[in-house]
């Protein structure tokens, strides 16, 4: 069995998470994704976590993570010789994937329209804060940034703090994950005697699709969606209750109520009040009390213990596991998701492996590659000896 995407090769000209994320995907999925790093390499290399919190190029945790069964080469595009380079690849790809800023590529003759002169197949994909045109184009933006003009940091944090921003590279990772659904979609339309494309990913967009309903609260109903900690975001007084994060003995559970059977959570904590028509004509309007009654029964009780009780109610109460836990978790182990390696410079490694399982096309787990490790491999492969190398890595095109 072949990954779904054997043969295909795809540039990975990008830096950070979302271009990186969506390559990702695309080296799951069986295609020869060769990650292009400047000399220096990519950015995302400096990121961390580190093996003994010693900086290593090859070691990043980042890196290594966003950047699984990648080949790497060095190449700095800014020299003639690099962007002839660049150009002998690309008449070699189906996809480059490039995060650079808005117009830099066009100034150094490595746009879309040049390109794609030598291969009119190409799909480029061009991820940026706020997209290729528009009055924000120019604007630099990290994932702080666009997670505040989405609107999207407005909706996270406690109603009487400041706004929040959820861990992670969340943005990124949406913008990754829509890149390389386009670029899926332009290769159906590809091969379907159709040209090759420039898709355009706007990082901001994609945040804003992670607001959810916040807008529509506005649009259908002219209500302002506020923070509201860990319960649903907007909901009226009469909306089922609960659906919020509560600490335990051992530590915190998500507790969610029963919406056709809200008596449930008095059985649960025998306590009648839950079960007054008061309180489950309107359990948001009563989640404070609902809160309190709930800790008091919780404090007595670890995660375990409360979701074996709470399911045995027909209660969606769920765990909230630590990144350890889940390491650890036979769920996640048994559907073998997690794979291990033994890495050169970060030693044994564990990486998350496939979230999809497809019983003909199989995902690819694989290595992060060091920097530059595929230089002769993929330069021989375009004719260049070990002495034009050797030159090359002199002048520090390579």
């Amino acid at each position: 069995m072949t990954g779904a995407l054997e043969g295909l090769r795809v540039i990975d000209l990008s830096n950070g998470v979302a271009g990186a994320f969506c390559g990702k995907l695309l080296a799951g999925f069986g295609a020869d994704v060769i990650k292009v790093e400047p000399p220096e390499g990519d950015p995302l290399r400096d990121a961390g976590p580190f093996p003994n919190d010693l900086p290593n190029p090859n070691a990043s945790g980042a890196y290594l993570q966003m950047n699984t069964a990648k080949r790497s080469v060095t190449l700095d595009i800014e020299t003639d010789t690099g962007r002839r380079l660049l150009r002998d690849l690309v008449e070699r790809a189906d996809v480059l994937v490039e995060s650079y800023p808005p117009g830099y590529l066009d100034v150094l003759g490595l746009d879309y329209q040049t390109l794609s002169r030598d291969r009119q197949e190409l799909v480029m994909v061009s991820i940026s804060a706020f997209g290729q045109d528009g009055p924000y184009r120019d604007y630099l933006g990290t994932e702080l940034v666009v997670y505040a003009a989405s609107g999207y940091m407005s909706l996270t944090g406690d109603p009487d703090r400041e706004p929040h921003k959820a861990y992670g590279e969340q943005t990124a990772i949406h913008a990754g994950y829509q890149a390389a659904l386009a670029i899926a979609a332009a290769l159906v339309s590809r091969d379907g005697e159709g040209p090759g494309q420039q898709i355009d990913i706007a990082q901001a967009d994609a945040a804003a699709y992670l607001t959810g309903a916040g807008p529509h609260a506005y649009i259908l109903r002219g209500e302002i969606a506020k923070r509201s900690g860990t319960r649903l975001v907007g909901a009226t007084p009469g909306s089922p209750y609960p659906s919020t994060c509560r600490p335990c003995k051992d530590g915190w559970i998500h507790a969610h109520g029963n919406n056709r059977y809200p008596e449930f959570l008095g059985d649960l904590m025998g306590n009648p009040r839950l079960t007054d028509r008061e309180v489950l004509e309107t359990p948001r309007g009563h989640a404070d009390e609902i809160d309190a009654i709930m800790d008091e029964w919780l404090s007595n009780h670890d995660r375990w213990e409360v979701v074996q009780l709470a399911q045995e109610k027909r209660l969606h109460f769920t765990e909230v596991m630590t990144p350890v836990e889940v390491l650890a978790d036979e769920a996640y182990r048994e559907r073998e998701f997690w794979f291990t390696y033994q890495h050169p410079d970060a030693g044994e490694i564990t990486l998350p492996g496939p979230f999809v399982r497809a019983t003909e096309t199989p995902w690819t787990n694989g290595p992060s590659p060091a920097l530059g490790e595929h230089n002769v491999e993929v330069y021989g492969d375009l004719g260049y000896s070990s002495q034009d190398l050797a030159s090359l890595t002199e002048l520090r095109v390579i």
